[in-house]
């Protein structure tokens, strides 16, 4: 029955588009060729003779729809009172007629009723229908759909140019034809997300390294997750949506290298500090022996060599110790598209870890700082907040501006419910090499934060509680800014 309703429906799902002189003309004409052709073809002194008045109801319904349809029924059953003994009288002698003409409208009412219903209930899930298509289309991610045998039934535009196979090539092949993926550094095949879903029931998401061999043989850095597509209670298919990370993984990666030449900048630049000391020892001495009058010309040359060779590595020491300061002016920097940024190159890690990342900074707020040296400042409390949240949690970003003696600064405040800091490791955590986490910490990320927070004519500070069911830490950095509705991110200040 419903195979019979759907192509009944198909048949009928254009009736209300038609006019409405087509779709009840057509009704009434039909009726009357039925009340035409019958006498010609059927003796009507005789039984029943309603199978052309039936199949103009049919047609009638399929044409018009529901209205039209029961409008020819009426019509039908008026020319069959007419028609029936005694003849060209609408007054019907025979009982038996009575009930025949009763019966011929109560079937051809519920044909028209049935072909109408179901042809406008297919119009409305074929707009149903078209409508999800335009959205799905729309999306921004790439989109594939398939059946529970995992074969292709739908892709979006991005999913297309995302895999390089068209939707008409692509559809009713198997998902590992058109979506094949592997480990980005190991090369492995890894397990298609559909049959995982096919197999569990539930969402599940790719493993992090995972890139996409399009049909052109190019490799797509993605992320994504797969749903099943429930009906009754059954599995009828898997959508997956997934997306290009290459831009995400670029600048994660331009980060990370900014991050190691910083941190090579100022570890250089302290151990320079350091050699300097005993350098200028050295040069006293040498300069206490130049001035002995005892010493020979043999010494001298050779004390004037060295103060020639101390100087070389003074000046190395030098340069080596203004390294990390060869940067760009300070810009004003827009603290709400700084933060947004650095946020979108941690959402796959903040999802694995259940933890939710919310932000209250206003649209205005700026701060003066060098850009990629603020973006580290982020980065750096952000990863040190999912840290402290292994089992999930949220972690809140928040600016406002402060007045403090007639200067402008904007506050910064990161605050997390993880597992906390506990008291004698909170006054060691700027402290350069010093690490809670043994197996992936170097002790200097809050070291070098501070150090630039402090270049930047900053402060930082931090409250945290480790306690059970009141755990969470909160930092508070300072820089300059105001909120600065006139001016534009990224517009160079004077240091």
């Amino acid at each position: 029955m419903p195979d019979v309703a759907r192509f009944l429906g198909k048949l009928a799902r254009t009736a209300t588009l038609r006019p409405f002189w087509q779709r009840y003309g057509v009704a009434i004409a039909l009726a009357l060729c039925a009340g035409v052709l019958t006498p010609a073809l059927t003796d009507v002194s005789r039984a029943p003779f309603f199978t052309l008045f039936t199949f103009a109801v049919v047609l009638s319904s399929l044409f018009g729809g529901m209205k039209p349809g029961l409008w020819a029924c009426a019509t039908s059953a008026a020319e069959i009172a007419y028609l029936a003994p005694p003849a060209a009288s609408f007054r019907v002698s025979s009982p038996d007629d009575i009930v025949r003409i009763l019966l011929f409208l109560g079937v051809a009412t519920t044909i028209a009723a049935f072909i109408g219903a179901a042809g406008e209930l297919q119009h409305r899930l074929d707009v149903q229908r078209e409508r999800l298509a335009v959205t799905l289309r729309s999306i921004g991610d790439a989109v594939i759909a398939t059946d529970a045998e995992g074969r292709v039934t739908f892709m979006n535009a991005v999913a297309e140019q995302a895999t390089g196979w068209p939707i008409a090539e692509a559809q009713g092949r198997l998902l590992e034809t058109v979506f094949n993926i592997v480990n980005e550094a190991t090369r492995a095949t890894v397990e298609n997300p559909v049959r995982k879903v096919i197999a569990s029931g539930r969402i599940v998401g790719l493993a992090n390294h995972t890139v996409l061999i399009r049909k052109d043989g190019t490799e797509l850095p993605i992320d994504d997750s797969a749903a099943p597509i429930m009906s009754g209670g059954r599995i009828e298919g898997v959508v997956l949506v997934f997306r290009d990370i290459t831009e995400a993984k670029q600048s994660q990666a331009a980060l990370m290298r900014s991050e190691k030449l910083a941190s090579v900048g100022r570890l250089a630049s302290t151990i320079a500090h350091e050699i300097n000391n005993p350098l200028e020892a050295v040069s006293n001495l040498l300069y206490l022996l130049e001035q002995d009058p005892n010493m020979n010309a043999v010494s001298k040359e050779r004390v004037e060599i060295a103060q020639a060779e101390l100087a070389r590595a003074a000046e190395v020491s030098r340069q080596t110790l203004s390294f990390h300061k060869l940067q760009q002016k300070r810009q004003r920097v827009n603290v709400k598209e700084a933060v947004e940024s650095v946020l979108r190159l941690y959402d796959s890690r903040a999802e694995n870890r259940r933890v939710e990342f919310t932000t209250q900074i206003a649209p205005q707020v700026y701060v003066q700082a060098v850009p990629t040296q603020f973006r580290q400042i982020l980065s750096n409390f952000v990863t040190n907040a999912l840290d402290a949240m292994p089992s999930g949690g949220v972690l809140t970003i928040a600016a406002s501006a402060v007045e403090n003696d007639g200067i402008s600064t904007v506050e910064l405040c990161f605050a997390d419910n993880g597992t906390g800091i506990d008291k004698a490791d909170l006054k060691k955590i700027f402290e350069p090499f010093y690490t809670t986490k043994a197996d992936v910490g170097t002790g200097l990320g809050l070291w070098l934060t501070k150090s630039i927070i402090g270049e930047h004519e900053g402060e930082v500070q931090v409250e945290s509680d480790n306690t059970p069911g009141n755990s969470g830490t909160t930092f508070k950095v300072r820089l300059p800014g105001t909120i600065e509705a006139g001016h534009a991110a990224g517009e160079a200040v004077a240091d």
